[in-house]
């Protein structure tokens, strides 16, 4: 909130989106004007009530796709449609205003017909907030949205627009997304080196390359530690030529001293060496904001890098409280 604050954003166009907040956190948002705010129980909303009266509040909602979400929130955030009524009759005895609606379906959706129910379901939430006397005019339809170059975002976008047009069509209604994932995926591309290498048996007695790399789930890899496996299979390319190598089942394994450290268990790669660096791109999201130092390994450098034409759109664009130092690479 600091961070944004003092890149010159309106307090307005802020939405403070943790549904569970320490105090001095809400009196942080008091002071600073940061109004609305996320809620999703009723001992959240007795703290709103003490600390921030004031304040416009949304009403996370749960859900839970059946498909193999990567990663879901509905566990941790969000509550029920019938939570969700009753606790708009309590924000109504308090005197607290519930100015909207928020959700977040979570990472790796496979369900798009989840986003349906959710725009459904926050359709209903205002008609009773509305019936309540709240000033319902906001959604936010969180993020989670692919930005991986191998996935389209055209089909989730086509049926949340067709659940807003037939579930929200008052003009005076705000929507808002989320999309950090769907912008940062695909912006960075990670670059490590094979270190070590190791020929081990396997069950079947068969032979299998390990390779050591200067990353693992402690860094780079991180989201596959905290969730069990890669939120987006791995593409691996070698910078050295090995298009026409047989490719062999394989395993690699991450640099520190943890056993569970291993990045990928089992993955077709061609015959690697000792030295050789492997390209993995769309790791923009979720990736060193997750890392951390574990064995005294610090994250890898972030070279940063523009194409000339969309530089010169961008760099005469006036950011307030921002300046930006670059370099010209010629090539």
């Amino acid at each position: 909130m600091k961070q944004v604050l003092g890149m010159g954003v309106d307090p307005d166009k802020i939405v403070f989106a943790q549904t569970v907040k320490p105090v001095h956190n809400i009196k942080m948002a008091k002071d600073k004007n940061v109004s609305k705010m996320t809620f999703d129980n009723e001992y959240e909303l007795l703290k709103v009530k003490e600390h921030y009266p004031n304040a416009d509040l949304l009403l996370r909602l749960a859900f839970l796709p059946k498909s193999s979400n990567k990663i879901q929130f509905g566990a941790k955030f969000g509550c029920s449609l019938e939570t969700g009524k009753y606790l708009l009759k309590k924000a109504s005895e308090l005197n607290v205003n519930v100015r909207g609606v928020a959700f977040h379906i979570g990472l790796g959706c496979e369900d798009d017909g989840i986003y349906t129910k959710a725009i459904e379901d926050s359709a209903e939430i205002f008609r009773i907030g509305t019936a309540l006397g709240h000033k319902m005019d906001f959604l936010d339809i969180g993020g989670g949205f692919p930005g991986h170059e191998t996935e389209s975002v055209k089909e989730v976008a086509k049926t949340i627009n067709t659940a807003i047009d037939m579930h929200f069509s008052a003009p005076n209604i705000k929507i808002v997304s989320e999309p950090g994932q769907f912008f940062a995926t695909h912006c960075m591309t990670l670059i490590v080196n094979v270190h070590s290498k190791a020929i081990k048996l396997n069950e079947e007695g068969e032979e299998v390359p390990n390779y050591y790399i200067t990353d693992g789930i402690y860094q780079s890899f991180s989201m596959k530690g905290s969730g069990g496996k890669n939120p987006t299979p791995l593409t691996i390319k070698t910078l050295r030529d090995t298009s026409k190598m047989s490719l062999k089942k394989s395993v690699i394994w991450g640099r520190t001293c943890d056993p569970n450290d291993q990045v990928e268990s089992e993955i077709l790669l061609p015959e690697l060496k000792c030295g050789d660096w492997l390209v993995l791109e769309n790791f923009g999201s979720y990736r060193i904001t997750t890392s951390s130092s574990f064995n005294g390994f610090l994250q890898h450098p972030s070279f940063n890098y523009i194409e000339r034409d969309v530089w010169e759109t961008f760099k005469d664009m006036k950011l307030p409280n921002i300046d930006i130092d670059y370099d010209v690479i010629e090539n």
